[in-house]
């Protein structure tokens, strides 16, 4: 069987919300950088990263892009069609908030806490 790809949905805070396509997501993991002298290389320096989610969303007559804007610290899950679900424990929005009305979709980001495949 043909594996599947592809943004089934999401959820904040136990809500699901109409996804308009793609989702880009990091999990958070620290990057690790590597550490050069005059002389060799010295080692890695690992840099924290917060967990992050870009996502198009349907800006449908249910919701209110105002409310979606106010969202702090709350759980988050990206369901994708592969059957993978990413969840993150605690999100707030941070995106620029632009909405496109003839399409109807908001692009939303998503900062954090750390994320895992579950």
């Amino acid at each position: 069987m043909a594996e599947k790809y592809g943004l089934r949905g999401l959820r904040i805070g136990g809500v699901k919300y109409k996804c308009a396509g793609h989702a880009t997501y990091d999990l958070g993991i620290s990057r690790k950088e590597a550490v050069t002298g005059a002389d060799s290389f010295h080692g890695h320096k690992i840099t924290p990263k917060p967990g992050r989610v870009q996502i198009d969303l349907r800006d449908s007559s249910d919701i209110k892009i105002e409310d979606l804007q106010k969202v702090e610290d709350q759980p988050l899950t990206v369901e994708l069609e592969n059957g993978k679900v990413i969840s993150y424990p605690s999100m707030t929005y941070s995106g620029e908030g632009e909405t496109n009305s003839e399409e109807g979709v908001h692009s939303a980001e998503f900062t954090g806490a750390k994320g895992k495949e579950v």
